[in-house]
C-alpha cells in the first residue's frame, strides 16, 4: 500500500458505515435543487443548449452527492426488484430525458415515482456529460433511496482525461483553475461509486461482468472505497472492463479494451453460482 487512499484498492474486513437513505437538504436546500433540475430538462437544454453552471454549484453537488454515495457499499445487495435499469448514457442528456420520460405518470418524470439503477458510463462521447451527471447527482440527493449509481468504465481519470469529458469541462469554465477543480472534484466523487449491484437477490448488476479474481459477494463487500484507478485490483478492473464471448468456453485476456476479461457461458454460469444469482444485467456494449 502506498497510503494514499485514492491511488490504491486495499481489502479490509467489512465495517459498519449508516447508510444515508434520505433526503438531508433543508427545504430550501430542496427548492433550489429542484430548480436547478427543471433547468436541466428544460426543453432547448434537452436538444443541445448548454447551462451556465457556476463551478461554485457544481462543487457543492458533488460534494453532497459523495457524502451520500460513500455511504453505500461497493455491492449493493438490497436493490428492489421492479428497478429500472439504465446505462451508458455517455453525455447525452436528451437520453436521460427520454428515459424518464417513457416512466412519467401523470405528469410527474419517472424520477419522481419509479426507482433506477444506472450501470455507468455517464461522461464522454456525448457533448453534455456535465449536465448528464449535475442530474443523476441531484437525483441521489434528493432521492437517495429512489436513484442508484454504479461505476463505468469511463468513470476512471484515465479514461474520462482522454475521451472528451477533460475537454468538455475546461471547454465550460474558462478560469483554468475552476476548471481543475470542477474536473477533479467529479473525478473524487466517481472514485467512491459502488462497482456492483443485485436486484431482488436474483440479478448481478455491474458495468461489465464477471472476474475470476475471488469473485465472491464476500470478496466485493470487502472492497474499500475510495480508489481511483481500476488497474490496481484486478476484482475492480473485470467488473468494470470486462466482456462477454458468444461460444468461448473458459476467460482470456481482453485484448481489445487491454483490461478486464473475455468470458465465456461456462464461466459466466460458474460466476453467478458464486455470487448466488440467475442472472446478469450488464451494459459496456452496443447490442
Amino acid at each position: 500500500a502506498t497510503g494514499d487512499p485514492f491511488f490504491t484498492v486495499l481489502l479490509q474486513e467489512p465495517t459498519v458505515i449508516t447508510r444515508i437513505r434520505t433526503c438531508q437538504l433543508t427545504e430550501e436546500e430542496k427548492t433550489r435543487y429542484k430548480a436547478l433540475l427543471a433547468q436541466i430538462f428544460e426543453e432547448d437544454t434537452v436538444i443541445g443548449v448548454l447551462v451556465d453552471f457556476k463551478a461554485s454549484e457544481v462543487l457543492e453537488v458533488l460534494s453532497k452527492a459523495t457524502d451520500i454515495i460513500k455511504t453505500e457499499p461497493m455491492l449493493i445487495e438490497d436493490i428492489p426488484a421492479g428497478i429500472t435499469v439504465v446505462t451508458d448514457i455517455h453525455g447525452q442528456l436528451y437520453d436521460l430525458d427520454r428515459v424518464f420520460k417513457a416512466d412519467s405518470v401523470k405528469g410527474k418524470p419517472g424520477y419522481e415515482c419509479a426507482k433506477y439503477l444506472f450501470l455507468g458510463d455517464y461522461v464522454d462521447r456525448g457533448a453534455m456529460g456535465l449536465e448528464v451527471i449535475m442530474a443523476l447527482f441531484i437525483l441521489k440527493i434528493l432521492y437517495p433511496e429512489r436513484i442508484f449509481l454504479l461505476r463505468g468504465n469511463h468513470e476512471c481519470l484515465a479514461v474520462n482525461n482522454r475521451c472528451g469529458f477533460l475537454e468538455e469541462i475546461f471547454n465550460r469554465f474558462i478560469m483554468v483553475m475552476e476548471g481543475k477543480n470542477v474536473y477533479m472534484a467529479v473525478n473524487e466523487c466517481f472514485s467512491y461509486l459502488s462497482i456492483a449491484a443485485i436486484i431482488g437477490e436474483k440479478i448481478f448488476c455491474a458495468h461489465g461482468g464477471i472476474s475470476t479474481a475471488s469473485f465472491t459477494r464476500h470478496e466485493m463487500r470487502r472492497l474499500r472505497k475510495p480508489y481511483f484507478d481500476s488497474k490496481n485490483d484486478p476484482l475492480i478492473s473485470d467488473v468494470l472492463w470486462s466482456d462477454p464471448v458468444l461460444d468461448l468456453k473458459g476467460t482470456y485476456i481482453n485484448s481489445s479494451r487491454k483490461q478486464g476479461l473475455y468470458f465465456g457461458h461456462d464461466d459466466f454460469l460458474h460466476a453467478m453460482e458464486n455470487v448466488g444469482c440467475k442472472a446478469m444485467i450488464r451494459g459496456h456494449q452496443a447490442i
